[in-house]
This record gives C-alpha cells, structure tokens and sequence, in this order.
C-alpha cells in the first residue's frame, strides 16, 4: 500500500515525492511532539529551593541528543534527495516548480531544527501551568505587599524628602533651617524623610522598599508601597493583618513554613507613632556561615535578631522570627517570568528561522549548480570577507564592511540578470548564483545598519544633546522594531526567492561556453 502510495505521488507530485515529504513530515511532528512532552513532564517548581541551583544536565543533554537526532536525519534526508534531479538532468521543469520544491526545503529544514525550541517551550508551558496569568497576578501583589514587612532594603534619602503631596509644617521647617545655617552636611546626612507632613528616620519601617515582580510597573510598585505606609499611619491593623495572613496561606499552600502567626508579625515590628524598632523577621531561618571578619569586628552581631548554633562543626546564624520568602519569592519570580519574559519567543524564534533559511538556500544553490562551483563560491566569499574585515579594520570605518557585501551582492545580481538577458554562455554565472543566493538574507540588515550608524553619527555631530537631535526618534523606532525587521528580512527571502527560481529555470537553458 505504502509503495502504491508513493508511486501515485511521484506520478502525480514529483517534487514531494522527491522531498519524501509525507514521511519526513510525519517523523518530525512526532519528534517536535515528543521534545515539548519531554520538556513538560522534566521542568517542575522545587518549593524547597530559594535560589538558582544551576542543574542543567538534562538540558545540557537533551541539546546534544536533538542536535545528533537531527543532524542524523538531515544527512539520510539529503541522501534520498540528491539521488534524483529532474532539473540538472534537464527534465522538464513546470514553472513555479523550483519555488515550490525551495519552500518545502526551507520548511523541512525548520521542522528538523525546532527539537530544542520545542523542548523549552515545553519548560515554559509546564511552568505557566501552575497558576493561571490573573491567579499569579495577585499572589505576586501579596507578595509584593507581605515583602514590606520582611528583611530587605530601605529607600535611601541623601537629602531631605517630601513626597508629592506631603505638607511640612512650619515647625520642622524651622528647624531643618536651623541645621542648613549651622552645617551643610547635616543636611546630606540628617538620614529623615517627610511623609505626609511628618519627618521619619530612614530607618523607619515607612522607609522599607517592597520586593518588585515582572508583572507590575515602577509606579505601580511606588503605589502599593504608599498605599501600606497610609495603612501604617492611618493604623489600619487589619489590613496590614489581612496582608499577612494571606501571605502565610500561600506558604502553607506550599508546605512552607515561619514561625510567627500574623498577629506576632504585627507586633514585633509596627511600633507607633515612629515606627522604629530593632526587631526584624528574615525572609528564612537559616542565613548561612557566620563568618567573624573584620566587618564583624566593627558590627556587632545582631544577637536580637539572630542566634548562632554549630552544624557539622561550622558556625551557622539563624533567626529568631522568620518566613519563608526566599523561597517564595524565587519560585513565583520563575512562574512570573514565564508569563512575562518567555525564553521561547519571537526573537528567539528567530534563530531557527534563520539557520533553516540559510541551510536551505546553501542545499537549494547546490542543487541547481554544480559541486565545483558551489565550492569556488564558499572559497571566494570567504576571501571577499577576510579582505573586506581587513580592509575595514586599517580604515577603522564603521561603514566599509557592509558597503563591500552590498557590491558583492549587487554585482553578483547584475552579472547573473545580465548573462539571462543576453544569453550567450553561463561562464561563472553559476559561480553567481550561489553568492546571489547566499548573501540575499544579510540585504535588509546591511542597509538597517548603514542607515543606523548614519542617523548615529549625525546625531553626534548636530549641536544638541543626542535626544534632542531630529535623527533620535528614528534611531529609537529602528532599535525598538529590530525584531519585525528581521521578520520583514525573511519574508523578503521567500519573496525574492519566487523571482530567483523563475529567473533558474530560465537559466538553466543557457549553453555552459
């Protein structure tokens, strides 16, 4: 059944037959499958972990696996392909024939080079899985919320601060004018800050800075934090309690635990009206080796906060009042990130794009020219690259490179268009055809880059700040928009390659001398 199959398609569709493309279409999907389920079922959230632990061995060996798995298949694949050429045996060759045997090729090669995409976009499902976008949402908030209360950086005020909004009184005013006349620095040093018309120590709990997830903006952050520090002077116990609460419940959730209950959190650490205490709960217990050093000497250890026990004869320091956010944050930050910044991507997806792309056009050239001048083509675009490197480098310009590959490839147009039009003998247009080919992907992104570093150096030379220069919003839209330029850079492959084929196939007519 299957050879009566493949008789009828080579009778009938004699490119993908040529191509074998059912099969090889069939092998990849199955093994595309089969590296996103691996990557699924392999990638998990480890609750128990609080920082990178870098074990990368399976990825390190799935990687090695699909590439050999891959480079297997794309040399039985180009063996069965190269045994059959209708179009350098002279058979006929129906118009759009070429073009249409281009694309297969370039997809087939895309399948083949999607195993490790495909094995991380698994990884990325798996951990999106978890929660869904809106849930993980507002368990970050809670997070982000719940932070305020637990060991971490305070705001740093190098001057004295008003928030937008606060009125100072008449009195603090005074005073901090008493300081200005009598020492510049007490005011770089006064450590304070105005909240809402009241001067705080920047040692204050109202200083305290909240942890940040991918999801929310810098104002949005700047919001909540305000929103807690009016709970706080307000003396909005319950929401503050409230915040708490279900902060613990998601570390319960997790099999996580602290050892204070919201209502002890509370107490040790808001402390009216000023909101200064020694007290503070660690974002876990164990915080690692004690080591007594010279900043030891000159800090004295927090005894309120800590206490030091020896393990396995090494001293290790621990906390009295903690929760689990270390852990917390960390894994919610990789569940966060999946949403926010996946790996598997747009612009990652490039990379096969353009490895596909280039294999293609390196097979399809072959297959429409000879080996011999497939071979003095690699040498001479090889050496035109190294001349042209090093003909840049002793001019030190930033525009010679891509200007040498722009008349490498316009001239190899040239030269093939014009031996089609008078049609005298091929000569080294087969030599051409393959630059052509080649070298027609980088068009688009030499001419992005001259017109860049174009627009740069006019900037630089026009008399006004670089961001006030007519040339920065168009500067800013090129390097905003790389990634649709080089999605609009390959479509202009597949589109120039209907004109290329069609232009082949006429060339292929041509007497060799």
């Amino acid at each position: 059944m299957f050879q009566s199959i493949q008789k009828n398609r080579l009778l009938k569709h004699p490119v993908l037959w040529n191509l074998r493309v059912v099969p090889a279409v069939i092998i990849l999907v199955i093994l595309n499958i089969l590296s996103f389920g691996l990557g699924f079922i392999t990638e998990f959230i480890d609750f128990k972990e609080y920082e990178n632990n870098y074990h990368y061995e399976n990825n390190i060996s799935f990687i090695f696996l699909a590439i050999a798995i891959s480079l297997l298949l794309l040399i039985l694949w180009l063996v069965n392909y190269f045994k059959n050429n209708a179009f350098k045996a002279f058979y006929p060759v129906k118009p759009g024939q070429l073009y249409k045997e281009w694309l297969l090729l370039f997809g087939m090669l895309f399948g083949m080079s999607l195993f490790i995409p495909a094995f991380f976009y698994g990884k990325e499902v798996k951990i999106r899985s978890y929660y869904s976008e809106d849930e993980l949402r507002k368990r970050a908030a809670i997070l982000s919320e719940a932070s305020f209360f637990i060991e971490g950086s305070y705001s740093f005020h190098n001057t004295i601060e008003t928030y937008e909004g606060d009125v100072v009184t008449e009195t603090a005013v005074a005073v901090e004018s008493a300081a200005v006349v009598e020492t510049t620095d007490s005011i770089k040093d006064c450590h304070c800050f105005y909240l809402r018309g009241k001067k705080y120590s920047t040692g204050s709990l109202l200083n305290k800075n909240i942890d940040s997830y991918s999801f929310f903006d810098q104002p949005t952050d700047s919001l909540r934090r305000l929103k807690i520090q009016n709970w706080l002077i307000d003396q909005k116990k319950d929401s503050v309690i409230n915040v708490m609460k279900a902060y613990l419940a998601i570390a319960k959730e997790h099999n996580l635990k602290g050892n204070v209950t919201p209502e002890e959190w509370y107490a040790l650490l808001v402390k009216n009206p000023d909101f200064e205490t020694l007290n503070t709960i660690g974002p876990k217990q164990d915080d690692g080796v004690y080591i007594q050093n010279e900043y030891n000497f000159n800090n004295r250890f927090d005894s309120i906060n800590k206490y030091i026990i020896n393990v396995d004869n090494e001293a290790r320091e621990y906390y009295r009042h903690y929760v689990p956010h270390d852990y917390l944050d960390y894994n919610y930050n990789r569940m966060v990130n999946a949403y926010v910044s996946p790996d598997m991507n747009l612009t990652s997806l490039l990379i096969p794009l353009y490895f596909a792309l280039g294999l293609s056009l390196l097979i399809f050239s072959f297959r429409v020219t000879s080996g011999k001048q497939w071979l003095i083509a690699l040498v001479v675009v090889i050496i035109f690259n190294i001349l042209s490197g090093i003909f840049t480098a002793l001019i030190n310009s930033d525009y010679s490179y891509a200007i040498a590959i722009l008349f490498l490839l316009f001239s190899a147009y040239f030269y093939f268009i014009r031996t089609t039009i008078k049609k005298e003998s091929k000569k080294i247009s087969g030599i051409m055809i393959n630059i052509l080919l080649w070298v027609t992907p980088s068009f688009w992104m030499f001419v992005y880059y001259l017109v860049l570093e174009i627009l740069k150096d006019l900037s630089y030379n026009y008399h006004s700040t670089y961001v006030n220069t007519p040339y920065y919003p168009t500067i800013q839209f090129l390097k905003d928009y790389l990634v649709p330029i080089n999605y609009f850079n390959i479509l202009f492959v597949i589109v120039a390659m209907a004109y290329f084929t069609r232009v082949i196939r006429k060339w292929r007519g041509i007497a060799e001398e």
